[in-house]
């Protein structure tokens, strides 16, 4: 059904047989005939159905991954990051740990879990995150930009700035 697939730099080509798509719709195993695209007929458009979407690659989390033009983000399904939520949880159970004094120090939130110091003073800033921007992480609306790493590095107290900022910029629902 699908022979050919080119990915090039702005963009990635999907060739689609005709006879092998319409095999698998009918619920019909297609035969090696009907799944190959050659050029049976140059000048015959049924020859090949071509799907082809603009996109550009960035490498998120260590992985490369299809980013679709902005005006099509918004229509794209998405889900939750799950290492996004779990900062935001814990950051905003270290922060009512403290006020409400179930914890005396950052240091002492690391010591009772297990984790760095350094790691828990960078996590909760998370619980001063706008809230429609924790909204937008809890519905899978934020940016393939939007990570924990991100969300680490200076992000601002104020929440007007937050929202325009590089790092946290959420998908518009």
């Amino acid at each position: 059904m699908v022979p050919k697939i080119v990915i090039a730099k702005i963009e990635v080509t999907i060739g689609l047989s005709p006879l092998g798509l319409r095999a698998v719709l009918l619920g019909e195993k297609p035969s090696k005939s009907q799944a190959s695209v050659g050029p049976k007929n140059p000048g015959n458009a049924r020859d090949e159905i071509v799907l082809r979407i603009e996109a550009h690659f960035e490498r998120v989390k260590g992985e490369i991954r299809i980013i679709p033009p902005n005006d099509s983000r918004e229509n794209t399904p998405t889900r939750p990051d799950p290492a996004l939520l779990k900062a935001i949880v814990r950051a905003r159970l270290w922060y009512e740990m403290l006020v409400s004094g179930k914890a005396r120090s950052l240091r002492a939130i690391a010591t009772a879990t297990g984790v760095d110091e350094r790691y828990v003073s960078r996590v909760i800033r998370c619980a001063f995150l706008a809230p429609d921007i924790v909204e937008s992480v809890m519905n899978g609306k934020q940016l393939p930009s939007a990570t924990v790493g991100a969300l680490f590095r200076n992000v601002p107290i104020e929440w007007d700035k937050q929202r325009v900022a590089n790092t946290v910029t959420t998908r518009q629902s």
